[in-house]
């Protein structure tokens, strides 16, 4: 059975407690690319030869950035075998599932419950905000 993402991203979180996203990035030997815009996408990952490739549209903001490669991390973690071209190409039921998957691990990732609690004094959708998740995505947070 597959770990769920919310316990990949506290496992994350325990091993690289403290440490940036773009620390972690340079732990793990991941290419990141930031450097030119994607049409109609804010990031996409991909494994090549043995080489984690993140892909980031250089038109988003910090936060934006922040979002995405917790969520592009999640792909790599959970679908590094997967083809997402193939499959968007041949069922989005799969390719949904994969994104739901990943931005749960984002979301999970970037409002753990510790945050949550030692921050009780804000709203989730506040918190939200500071840490870069989406509104939208605010609802995959498993509390």
């Amino acid at each position: 059975m597959r770990i769920s993402p919310k316990k990949l991203a506290i496992k994350m979180l325990k091993k690289y407690k403290d440490i940036s996203l773009q620390d972690i990035l340079n732990i793990l030997h991941v290419i990141v690319i930031d450097t030119m815009p994607l049409v109609d996408t804010n990031g996409f990952y991909q494994y090549v030869q043995r080489n984690h490739i993140i892909y980031i549209n250089c038109n988003l903001d910090p936060h934006e950035k922040n979002f995405v490669i917790a969520h592009e991390i999640g792909h790599m973690l959970m679908h590094k075998n997967q083809n997402a071209v193939f499959l968007d190409s041949r069922s989005t039921s799969s390719l949904d599932k994969f994104e739901c998957q990943a931005n749960t691990f984002a979301v999970e990732y970037l409002l753990p419950d510790t945050y949550l609690q030692e921050n009780s004094e804000f709203s989730i959708y506040e918190l939200a905000r500071i840490q870069g998740v989406p509104q939208e995505f605010v609802k995959l947070k498993q509390i």
